[in-house]
């Protein structure tokens, strides 16, 4: 071809070489003296070429040689440009990227999603287009603007068959070369923003100070940026020198192993769109917070609070740092040592989970009916005391874990409730018999380990039964219903292996779930009672203890009849046993060592000494006492009605004298309290007759006072008591006549012999007359 003096223009465009792009230049050369000689022509800012033309599309005969970019900046030479005959080429810089294939038609610089666009050509073929090195989309500057697709709201398409990326259709006019169009590139759409942010074109460092929390940010936002189709390149790359261009792309940060402790917040203002904080796995202190309603968007939160000296008050922490953040969907702040009340959530509104679990919360469960979306409450592993909560009433409820506290009474009705439902490790007196789900089928029925304290049981020998159960436990309510179902029973379960009844004191602040382990070491004293189920009392059971029982205190494990699979209630409940000891009557015996228990003994005497009758009372030795006397059907008190003192250990007497009443007549008085005996002393158990009281005849109150109360336990000897005894014992004792029984008494017979004398002397002495 012939050199003629010209000007070259240089075009670049790229060309699909089967599945991949290459970058080529085509010189354009426009003739100066005329097309004389000239095989060629070239035009510029044509659409079409000839069919024979060489330095056309990637679909031609000569396909465009496909370049691979290195780490160090190459150039790039297509050999499609080589077949035109120019004077010089000027060949366009490549920023620097990692080693890859190149992956669009339409960015020869950098890594973008393609879009058709206008052709634009570059003005000045001696000045390569400007950029850095660095492959952001931020960093290169180009006549060829970049366009940038937002992965969330633009669909990705793939180069290869996007229609605006195909081939342009040759010209029908022969012998014509034209410069293949160049779709320009599109300015990066990021979020729109009113005003000019302060931060545009500065450095992260400067207004994201927190190096864990910018390093967290950074990753974040590159996890999320999608990638070409069929490679692992990326639409684009976040820096700390561009990252003010993506802070409207952030939604969520969650925290991610490798990344520091965040210590400082400051910064994340600019980050408006971001709805959700996770921090659950980093050590986040109460003074690194901040008001967080500069995120208004925010609906989750989720935080691991560190322990250190800062207030961890919960309602002090709602109010201070996410009081108005009143879209709050979730609130999850287990394991962060809150103290103090559960606040009001209520103006929350749109709140469906509430995660405080783990925590050292006290105080009630507050009523969250007024939530409307609310779901799942989790305040398990808390110091919470009261009533469980109604949640039958709360309109969305359907998980509920309120274990590992210290609620107590009785469970409301649940018969307005569906779901699953955990309120094991508590102190309530009664359980549901199954748990309803969302659907209303059976549900695992978390309600085990119920700690209650019992009654203290008196036995004798007389009476060694007992009921630990009726009182303490309520009974077991129907879900279907919310009533108590009579039918459903008690029985007894084991605390650990083959102990069912531990005999020992039970630390009242070993952790409820502790018991178990304890039971192994306490006393096995599962044999030392018989069970039985009390008919009709489905709850009671009936205890009955062995004669060699000892006083003190036992834990028994007790589970709902229908407990099973899908397990149900059950209690650990302490009580405690006193053997009641027999008294002898005429001494109240020497306490045992180390007994604190005082007794006193009432003894109620005649005027001659006897015992009428006597009991005994007891209490805590140094405790006051005051004793009234008795009044005893016949007697009249002599002396002193009250007598008052302190119990000890050695016992005392306390005695109260009576005199016999006079009756009127010259019978003898029946003293109803006295056995009837015979002749020789056995008591008789059949007739109608009663016992004579001797020495009780009538008579006029004319005897000596004698003294009313002994308090001195030495002035009442056990020889003296033993005595009086005896001669109560001795006593003759005469009988009266029994029913129908005929008898003849001496005197009355001579008194008869002497009346019928009488009334023959009168009798004769009157015929005489």
């Amino acid at each position: 071809m012939n050199k003629l003096a010209s000007d070259a223009k240089v075009h670049y465009k790229s060309y699909k070489a089967g599945k991949h792009w290459v970058v080529a230049s085509i010189t354009a050369v426009t003739l100066g003296l005329g097309l004389m000689g000239a095989t060629e022509t070239a035009q510029a800012d044509e659409n079409v070429a000839p069919a024979t033309t060489e330095a056309t599309t990637g679909e031609q005969s000569a396909p465009a040689k496909e370049v691979t970019l290195q780490t160090t900046p190459t150039t790039v030479v297509d050999e499609a440009a080589e077949k035109v005959d120019t004077p010089s080429v000027v060949e366009p810089e490549v920023p620097e990227t990692p080693p890859t294939s190149v992956p669009t038609a339409d960015d020869p610089q950098e890594p973008t999603m393609p879009e058709a666009t206008n052709s634009e050509e570059v003005n000045d073929p001696d000045v390569a287009p400007e950029g850095d090195t660095d492959p952001q989309p931020d960093a290169i500057e180009s006549d060829v603007e970049t366009s940038v697709t937002d992965p969330v709201t633009d669909p990705v398409t793939d180069p290869a068959t996007d229609p605006a990326n195909e081939t342009p259709t040759p010209p029908t006019t022969p012998n014509e070369v034209v410069t293949p169009e160049i779709p320009a590139q599109q300015p990066m759409r990021m979020g729109a923003r009113a005003t000019v942010s302060p931060i545009d074109g500065v450095n992260a460092s400067e207004w994201l100070p927190d190096a864990a929390l910018r390093d967290l940010i950074i990753k974040r936002l590159n996890m999320g940026v999608p990638h070409y189709a069929g490679t692992n390149i990326p639409y684009y790359v976040v820096t700390e020198d561009n990252l003010y261009q993506y802070v409207d792309h952030l939604k969520s940060l969650d925290d991610m192993a490798g990344v520091g402790t965040i210590t400082d917040f400051t910064g994340i203002e600019y980050f408006v769109n971001n709805v959700s904080l996770n921090f659950m796995h980093m050590n986040i202190s109460v003074a690194n917070l901040i008001d967080f309603s500069i995120l208004p968007n925010l609906s989750y939160i989720s935080f691991h609070l560190v322990d250190d000296a800062e207030n961890h008050d919960l309602s002090s922490i709602m109010d201070t740092y996410f009081g108005n953040n009143l879209a709050l969907k979730f609130i999850h702040l287990r394991n962060s040592y809150l103290t103090g009340n559960i606040p009001d959530f209520s103006r929350y509104t749109k709140l469906t989970m509430l995660d405080l679990n783990d925590n050292k919360l006290t105080g009630s469960i507050p009523d969250l009916s007024a939530l409307p979306d609310l779901w799942s409450v989790d305040v398990s592993h808390n110091q919470l005391s009261g009533a469980f909560p109604d949640v039958g009433k709360w309109p969305s409820m359907t998980t509920l874990d309120v274990s590992y506290n210290q609620l107590t009474g009785e469970l409301p009705d649940l018969s307005g409730y569906r779901g699953e439902m955990s309120y094991m490790f508590n102190r309530l007196s009664n359980g549901v018999i199954q748990v309803l789900g969302e659907n209303g089928q059976p549900t695992v029925n978390y309600g085990v380990y119920q700690r209650l304290i019992g009654n203290t049981h008196k036995i004798s020998a007389d009476n060694r039964t007992f009921d630990p159960v009726t009182g303490v436990i309520t009974g077991f309510q129907d879900m279907s219903t919310g009533q108590i179902d009579d039918n459903e029973g008690t029985w007894t379960a084991a605390l650990a292996s083959g102990v069912t009844i531990a005999y020992g004191d039970l630390d009242p602040n070993l952790p409820t779930e502790d018991i178990a382990a304890w039971a192994t070491t306490a006393e096995d004293a599962t044999d030392w009672f018989s069970v039985q189920r009390i008919s009709g009392n489905k709850v009671a059971l009936m205890f009955t203890a062995k004669d060699d029982v000892p006083d003190g205190t036992y834990t028994v494990h007790i589970i709902n009849q229908s407990y099973g699979a899908l397990w149900g209630y059950s209690a650990y409940i302490t009580f405690k046993i006193e053997n009641e000891k027999p008294v002898d009557p005429g001494n109240p015996g020497t306490p045992d060592p180390g007994v604190t228990t005082g007794t006193v003994t009432i003894v109620n005497v005649d005027q001659d000494g006897k015992v009428i009758s006597q009991t005994q009372q007891s209490g805590n030795v140094g405790d006051a006492f005051t004793i009234n006397a008795q009044k005893l059907p016949g007697y009249q008190l002599v002396g002193n009605d009250a007598a008052s003192g302190t119990y000890t250990a050695a016992g005392q007497t306390v005695t109260f004298t009576y005199q016999a009443v006079s009756t009127g007549g010259d019978g003898d008085l029946i003293d109803p309290d006295t056995p009837v005996v015979d002749d020789a002393g056995d008591a008789v158990t059949g007739g109608d007759a009663d016992r004579i009281a001797p020495g009780k005849q009538a008579q006029k109150s004319t005897s000596k006072r004698a003294e009313a109360v002994k308090l001195n336990a030495k002035a009442t000897t056990a020889t003296t008591q033993r005595a009086t005894q005896q001669q109560v014992a001795t006593d003759a004792a005469a009988t009266l006549p029994q029913t129908d029984e005929a008898t003849m008494s001496p005197w009355a017979g001579l008194a008869l012999l002497l009346g019928g004398a009488l009334t023959g002397f009168a009798l004769n002495r009157k015929r005489r007359h």
